[in-house]
């Protein structure tokens, strides 16, 4: 057989091609022999087979029809759609929560400032009722001291108008030059008054003008007389 191939490689294609065929008309006819083997023999797959066996799936292992790696329905797909319908839900609840706390902050703002204005305004008392406390405390020293100056101005009051002594009708110029020194003598002939020690004078003057017209009009005169306890 191999002759006739060479034949059919160097030579006329159709005579190598009847030569070959008459060859193989004369080759004794061999009956195949089927041995027995332990090993399963594999049956060929077809596309179908393959198909069915192990659908098509993408690289994130999700199949790529629906039918065969669901054949129930679409259920997954349904829960899929409510998740996100429900997730959807939160988040406008979560939106009307915030505008609601947007709202309630607006409100509560004012309040806060007020609240900071009363606790001013508590310091401010606490403050006041500290001082008034503290002058409360001081009050009864306060009363004696007061009770004792009212005392000291009565007698002041009363003194003075004791100590001062007013002179009436005198004719002009009969006090001379020194108008104390001439109170001074007279004073205890006026009065008839006796004193150890002696009155003394601390300031006199005259009252009135000086009339030019006539010398024996009366004037008075005003005198201070001083405080003999005084030294």
């Amino acid at each position: 057989m191999r002759r006739h191939l060479d034949l059919a490689l160097s030579g006329d294609r159709a005579v190598a091609c009847a030569a070959a065929h008459r060859s193989m008309l004369e080759m004794p006819s061999v009956k195949p022999s089927i041995k027995p083997s332990s090993k399963p023999v594999r049956q060929p797959l077809f596309m179908e087979d393959l198909l069915q066996a192990s659908p098509m799936t993408t690289t994130k292992g999700l199949p790529v029809s629906g039918q065969a790696d669901n054949p129930a329905g679409s259920a997954p797909d349904t829960k899929i759609d409510c998740i996100l319908q429900e997730t959807k839900a939160l988040g406008r609840r979560l939106e009307g929560r915030e505008s609601n706390i947007s709202a309630i902050t607006a409100e509560t703002k004012p309040i806060c400032m007020n609240i900071v204005g009363f606790q001013n305004c508590v310091t401010d008392l606490e403050h006041c009722i500290s001082v008034v406390v503290d002058c409360l405390n001081t009050l009864p020293e306060r009363d004696q001291e007061l009770i004792f100056f009212r005392s000291k101005v009565i007698d002041l009051e009363d003194r003075g108008r004791r100590d001062n002594v007013h002179f009436f009708g005198f004719s002009e110029r009969t006090e001379g030059s020194v108008i104390k020194v001439f109170l001074k003598t007279i004073l205890p002939a006026c009065t008839g008054l006796t004193s150890e020690p002696p009155l003394g004078l601390q300031r006199a003057h005259r009252m009135g003008p000086l009339w030019k017209d006539s010398s024996s009009r009366p004037h008075s005169y005003h005198c201070l007389l001083s405080d003999p306890r005084a030294g």
